[in-house]
C-alpha cells in the first residue's frame, strides 16, 4: 500500500453524519479560489446586482451558500477555534479538510499541538489516478497553491516549497508568477536578479536546464519538468500536444498584474496593462489542455491571488481588475466543461479562502482579513449535495468541511479506474 493511502487513514478524520451521503464521485474537479474575495468584492465590481443576485459569468451556479474561514489562531497561542484566518490556515482547511494555525500550510495539530503532514486533494485524486495542477495569478509557491502541494510550518519559508512542489509533489501542471527574471511590469531584469518564489539559483538552474523533477506518478520513471515562460508559448499550448509536466511561469516578478507601475488609486482599467503577460484564462486553458489528457480525470486548483493584494492595498481598481480577471477564467471553464469535459463528469465550486478589507458599500475598513462569511457556489457532477454541510443554525459550510467533503468525493473513484500508484 503506498503511503500516502497510510497516511491518509491515519490522519483524516471520519466523515460526519452530512459527510456519510454516497455520492458518485466526479472525474473532474475545478476549485477556484478568489483570494480575499468577498460577496461585497463582487458587487463593487459588478457581479452581484442590487437585488444581491449574481451576474454572469456566475448566474449558472444552482448552489450558492456561504462558507466561513475560520483558524485556530496564531500558532503561539492555545488553538482558537475561529479565529480571522490568513491564506495558508484557510487553503490548507479547504485542501485537508483540517483545521490549522495561521501561517501554517499542509500541517495540523494533534491533541498535544504537534503539527503532522495531512493528505490534501491532490495527493488523494494521484492515489486514484487522476491528473492534478495549481494555476494562480501570484508566485505558485505563494501560500494558498502551496497547501495543495507542500507541507511545510511557514508559509514564507518559499524555498521549501517551492523544492517540495518542483521535486517530491505528483502535481503534473504549476502555473504561475514569481519569475526571477522579470519585474513587475514583465520588463527583463538585467540586475538584482530574485529566486525567491522559485527555490534558489540552483534549483533554477535545474529547473531551466531541464533537469528538474521526480518520480511523480510512481512507475519508476523521472519525470522533468518542462519550463515555459513564454507567453505565445503559452497562449499556444491552449490546443498544442503538451508535455508530460509542465510549469508555466509568467514573465511577472510576483503578479500578473496588480503590481504593475503607474498610480493604484485609480479607476479599473485606467493604467495601461503590462504588454505580453498572460492572464490567468491563458495559464489556466493550458492547464486543463494538459490534465484533461487523463481518462482519469484530473483535480484542478486555479487562485485569482492578487484580488487579496488589491484588498490589503485598499486598491478599488486593481481589485475589479483582478476580479475581472478571475470572472473571464470562470467564463472560459464554464465553455470547456461544456464543450469538452461534461457537466455530468465535472464538479465545478467557486469560492474564497477569506475576505480581505472589510469592503462594505464600496468603501474600505481595514487593510486586513476579516472574518466575514464568503461566497461558496457549485456546479455539476454532485454539486446537489453540497448543501447538506451547511450547519442548521447558521446556514454556512465550514472550509474545513468542504475540504474533508471534497477528499471524500475524489477517493470514492468510480471501480473502473485504475491508480496510477498501483
Amino acid at each position: 500500500m503506498h503511503l500516502l493511502f497510510i497516511l491518509f487513514f491515519l490522519v483524516v478524520p471520519p466523515p460526519g453524519p452530512v459527510l456519510a451521503q454516497a455520492v458518485e464521485s466526479p472525474r473532474n474537479i475545478i476549485l477556484m479560489i478568489g483570494d480575499g474575495m468577498g460577496f461585497e468584492h463582487l458587487k463593487t465590481a459588478g457581479y452581484v446586482d442590487n437585488q444581491g443576485r449574481m451576474t454572469p459569468p456566475f448566474t449558472c451556479f444552482p448552489v450558492q451558500v456561504q462558507m466561513k474561514t475560520g483558524s485556530l489562531g496564531d500558532r503561539n497561542d492555545s488553538p482558537a477555534p475561529g479565529s480571522v484566518t490568513d491564506s495558508a490556515a484557510s487553503a490548507t482547511a479547504l485542501a485537508t479538510g483540517h483545521k490549522t494555525f495561521n501561517g501554517i500550510l499542509g500541517m495540523a495539530p494533534d491533541r498535544d499541538g504537534r503539527l503532522h503532514p495531512v493528505i490534501n486533494l491532490m495527493e488523494a485524486a494521484e492515489q486514484t489516478g487522476r491528473s492534478t495542477g495549481v494555476v494562480t495569478s501570484v508566485p505558485f509557491s505563494h501560500a494558498t497553491p502551496a497547501a495543495f502541494a507542500a507541507h511545510v510550518a511557514d508559509r514564507e519559508d518559499y524555498g521549501s516549497i517551492a523544492r517540495q512542489m518542483l521535486t517530491t509533489s505528483g502535481l503534473d501542471v504549476i502555473a504561475g508568477a514569481g519569475h526571477p527574471r522579470f519585474d513587475d511590469n514583465g520588463q527583463r531584469l538585467r540586475l538584482r536578479v530574485s529566486y525567491r518564489y522559485v527555490g534558489g539559483r540552483n534549483l533554477w538552474g535545474e529547473l531551466a536546464g531541464g533537469r528538474l523533477g521526480n518520480d511523480a506518478d510512481g512507475d519508476g520513471i523521472f519525470d522533468p519538468w518542462t519550463l515555459v515562460d513564454s507567453t505565445e508559448t503559452i497562449r499556444n499550448l491552449a490546443d498544442a500536444l503538451t508535455p508530460k509536466r509542465l510549469l508555466l511561469l509568467a514573465p511577472a516578478a510576483s503578479t500578473l498584474q496588480q503590481k504593475r507601475s503607474g498610480p493604484a488609486g485609480v479607476p479599473a482599467d485606467a493604467v495601461s496593462f503590462s504588454r505580453d503577460m498572460p492572464t490567468l484564462a491563458d495559464l489556466s486553458r493550458a492547464a486543463i489542455n494538459r490534465l484533461d489528457d487523463d481518462p482519469d480525470g484530473f483535480v484542478l486548483m486555479i487562485e485569482g491571488g492578487a484580488i487579496d493584494w488589491a484588498g490589503h492595498a485598499n486598491q478599488t481598481g486593481r481589485m475589479i481588475e483582478e476580479l475581472d480577471d478571475f470572472a473571464r477564467t470562470v467564463a472560459l471553464v464554464e465553455r470547456l466543461i461544456t464543450d469538452r469535459l461534461g457537466w455530468d463528469r465535472t464538479l465545478l465550486l467557486i469560492t474564497a479562502d477569506h475576505e480581505t478589507g472589510g469592503l462594505s458599500d464600496g468603501t474600505w475598513t481595514s487593510h486586513k482579513h476579516t472574518g466575514t462569511p464568503v461566497p461558496l457556489l457549485a456546479r455539476g457532477k454532485g454539486a446537489e449535495s453540497l448543501p447538506t454541510l451547511a450547519d442548521a443554525a447558521t446556514g454556512l459550510v465550514d472550509n474545513a468541511a468542504l475540504g474533508r467533503w471534497l477528499l471524500q468525493r475524489i477517493m470514492e473513484r468510480p471501480s473502473n479506474q485504475e491508480s496510477r500508484h498501483e
